[in-house]
């Protein structure tokens, strides 16, 4: 997988252990949803996140996750998301 460095102006940047844009199937996003809620980080997710992801609920079609959308997410969301997940970055 390729690293891929992002951030804004003053921000430091993350490095994702990730291909974007990032195919996720459909069907698995009520269980993100599910799970993001149960970690506390749905409601610090950005409304344009929750609606792809709403979106996608139940649908066999792949739900496109792209660099802007993982950047987008706060800091403190994203690190209880990765530690949860077990997702690569730095």
């Amino acid at each position: 997988m390729a690293r891929v460095a992002s951030g804004a102006h003053s921000r430091a940047y993350r490095l994702y252990d990730a291909e974007f844009p990032y195919p996720a199937p459909g069907f698995g996003a009520e269980f993100a949803i599910s799970k993001f809620k149960q970690i506390g980080v749905w409601d610090k997710l950005p409304h344009a996140i929750k609606d792809k992801a709403k979106a996608a609920k139940g649908s066999w079609t792949d739900l496109k996750i792209t660099q802007k959308d993982v950047d987008s997410i706060p800091n403190d969301a994203w690190e209880t998301i990765a530690v949860e997940l077990g997702l690569g970055w730095t």
